[in-house]
């Protein structure tokens, strides 16, 4: 009878180290999950800064231009200069040709960086999903292991078994 009742506190004992192992696991899991989640909103909510950090550039370069403009039409006036002549307008047309292509550049600029850390958003989800399987695998790894090892102790004791449940009537 005290060999029975051994072999059920190890069982008992084998059961419990396999929940408090797969709650473990699967608390880690979930963790990790929720952690790569916020990585990947914090990446998206950067790429969307970036964007709008690279759209209020290109207007302040806009306005420098419009600015330059202003004051080379002005030297040109007061040098004299008809502000229609050649020269004038061909200057006038480099300031916005190269303000505009410095504007165009720093918006592609900041949609690059915004799509790279986009990328880095889909990772972060993708490593969240496969953190959240890998610890349901690992549940179930714990949960074969533990059987397993029940059955070994039958197998090991099964005289013993027989007789304890000889004893109680099974």
């Amino acid at each position: 009878m005290a060999y029975a009742t051994s072999t059920y506190l190890v069982l008992a004992a084998l059961a419990a180290t396999t929940a408090v192992s797969m709650y473990s696991t699967d608390t880690q899991a979930k963790q990790q999950e929720a952690n790569l989640k916020f990585q990947a909103e914090q990446a998206e909510a950067d790429a969307r800064a970036e964007a709008g950090a690279a759209q209020v550039e290109a207007m302040r370069i806009r306005k420098q231009a419009k600015m330059q403009r202003a004051q080379a039409i002005a030297s040109a006036a007061a040098s004299g200069i008809d502000v229609d002549s050649p020269t004038a307008l061909k200057i006038d047309k480099d300031i916005t040709a190269n303000a505009e292509e410095d504007a165009v550049l720093t918006i592609m600029q900041g949609k690059n960086r915004g799509s790279r850390l986009g990328q880095q958003a889909h990772a972060s989800r993708n490593e969240a999903s496969m953190a959240r399987w890998a610890g349901k695998v690992n549940n179930t790894a714990t949960l074969l292991s533990s059987v397993s090892s029940a059955a070994s102790m039958g197998a090991n004791g099964g005289a013993g078994w027989k007789r304890a449940a000889g004893a109680t009537g099974g």
